[in-house]
């Protein structure tokens, strides 16, 4: 009943293409990769050579000159035949960044490579990153014709492989008024002085030991930068005005993994349809019980929601898009897509009982990377705050009895002083001040100071 009618001629050929790449890249392929601690090489080369490296460069360079519809029918495809990954989510965010923001010699030295299959990864995620995007403090400080990087990046994917890194890091100290301002992007090889790489165990393992890849090829490293040397020529844009970028790779990113998910999500519940249908119990296949059919149509059902809210926003993007409008159509059709392969995970696990756990079986192993899906680059949590907010008109949310005070120059702000609003009362212990910082990127965040007044 739901199909890819909605695919485009050459939406279609790409799925065809991805369908067969399936059959000699298959689950036993990439769970041997995992058990070997091993990157699946071979299945990089062979997307190397048919271009796909490079599908968001235009032709100039190489690439395919892919629309952000058709980069999510691609993604969803590779989901769908179990070879999407994060590392490839970050390979084409930043040839799709590169091609956008750098300059004709930055674009001219790297995009041929990175469609040749010369690895990058973005390095973007802090420990002590709080709600928003912008909360980040690995500082490049000027030194002459250089910048110096000191600070460290979390769970960055693929940065062992990668010959180059796409950092965001600040050039000025942060300005509450206006987070985005002060930052700025930087092209950073690996093998810099100074840079120093450490693996991240994150991967799931029940029973014997755990390997650190994933089973769609994903792992995830610590990267510390200790006074790293870039040359200026390495920065993308102009210094100090990262935010608007930093706001348009997260889009582009959650789009794509917008699109992995919904293929994970259509691959494990075709999975599990065809086991219902034949797991007999008491003379019945299981896939006639209510409890087992009604959590397999609520998640199809989310699926395909998630599939419309995904199209609309990939079209949004090739319409134009961008900023403050882009990031609403990404974060929601992220939340929505991640949501429904959570719940398709879910009742396939349910479903398939014991077994659901068999890493043989192909669902366990794309439980984690789908909670982390829930996570990255933004919470969904915050992305409900942010569209509660900037979607709906509804009111920033309150902490129950605390007073507020507005920080930016935002027309939730300005509705009025904090005493002004009849929800905006002062906090019941004078000692406690609140203030919300409202929309900092995608985030709203709640701030507790004590102060004397």
């Amino acid at each position: 009943m739901f199909d890819e009618s909605t695919y485009t001629e050459e939406q279609g050929l790409i799925v065809h293409v991805v369908s067969q790449l399936a059959k000699d890249f298959d689950h036993a392929y990439f769970l041997g990769k995992c058990r070997d601690d091993a990157f699946p090489g071979e299945f990089w080369k062979v997307l190397s050579e048919g271009g796909y490296m490079g599908c968001v460069a235009s032709e100039e360079y190489g690439g395919s000159d892919f629309s952000t519809a058709d980069l999510v029918a691609f993604m969803t495809a590779l989901g769908r035949g179990g070879m999407a990954s994060n590392v490839l989510v970050n390979q084409l965010a930043c040839c799709d960044a590169l091609m956008r923001l750098g300059s004709d010699d930055q674009k001219e030295e790297h995009i041929p490579a990175i469609v040749s299959g010369t690895r990058w990864t973005y390095a973007n995620i802090e420990k002590t990153q709080g709600r928003g995007l912008f909360e980040l403090s690995l500082a490049a400080t000027p030194d002459g014709d250089n910048f110096l990087l000191n600070g460290s990046r979390s769970y960055v994917v693929g940065a062992d492989g990668a010959a180059f890194l796409l950092v965001p890091a600040r050039t000025a100290d942060r300005d509450a008024s206006d987070p985005g301002v002060g930052l700025s992007l930087f092209v950073v090889p690996t093998d810099a002085e100074g840079l120093c790489t450490t693996r991240k165990e994150v991967n799931v393992r029940v029973t014997t030991k755990r390997e650190p890849v994933a089973a769609t090829g994903d792992s995830f490293f610590e990267v510390v930068f200790d006074g790293v040397s870039v040359p200026a020529a390495n920065r993308i844009g102009v210094e100090g005005q990262g935010g608007d970028a930093i706001e348009s790779i997260a889009s582009r990113i959650m789009l794509m993994m917008s699109g992995m998910c919904i293929g994970w999500g259509d691959r494990i519940l075709e999975q599990t349809v065809e086991y219902a249908n034949n797991r007999v119990i008491y003379e019945e296949p299981i896939g006639s019980y209510q409890a087992v059919q009604h959590p397999l149509v609520r998640a199809r059902t989310e699926v395909e929601m998630a599939k419309l809210l995904t199209e609309r926003a990939a079209q949004a993007c090739d319409d134009g898009a961008e900023g403050e409008e882009l990031m609403t159509y990404a974060s929601v059709a992220k939340y929505s897509a991640t949501e429904a392969a959570y719940a398709a995970c879910d009742i396939g696990v349910q479903a398939h009982g014991g077994s659901g756990f068999d890493r043989d079986t192909g669902i366990i192993t794309l439980w984690p990377l789908i909670l982390m899906s829930r996570i990255l680059p933004l919470n969904n949590d915050v992305i409900l705050e942010r569209f509660a907010e900037v979607g709906m008109g509804l009111p920033v949310s309150l902490l129950a009895g605390l007073g507020l005070q507005p920080l930016h120059n935002d027309p939730v702000a300005q509705r009025g002083d904090p005493d002004s609003l009849p929800r905006h009362r002062t906090a019941a212990n004078p000692g406690t001040q609140t203030t919300i910082i409202v929309k900092e990127s995608c985030t709203v965040g709640y701030h507790m100071s004590k102060s004397d007044h």
